[in-house]
């Protein structure tokens, strides 16, 4: 009579916690490696478990060894900026 939860019981996609420890362990040996490098370092070794590029990034994301890339907003060049950058010298120059 009770509602039952319609999340699965297991998923059979999910990694094995060594996968999971070895994909950290790299990481902290090797700290300027990215995901690409670590998950194409695992598939060498012959590992039946191998995960995909956005599996070892989710898990270096949620141990928190990722380093987020900074970016700048450039000016927007609006009319305004536009006639402080060119300074006209004829009439039809602007």
């Amino acid at each position: 009579m009770f509602d039952q939860s319609k999340r699965p019981n297991n998923c059979p996609n999910t990694l094995s916690e060594e996968v999971i420890i070895k994909i950290i362990q790299i990481r902290h040996h090797h700290p300027t490696w990215g995901a690409k490098k670590i998950a194409r370092i695992i598939a060498d070794k012959k590992n039946p478990d191998t995960p995909s590029v956005s599996s070892v990034y989710r898990i270096l994301d949620k141990a928190n060894l990722l380093k987020r890339k900074k970016f700048h907003k450039s000016k927007s060049l609006h009319k305004e900026n536009l006639h402080q950058l060119i300074e006209p010298s004829l009439t039809n120059d602007v």
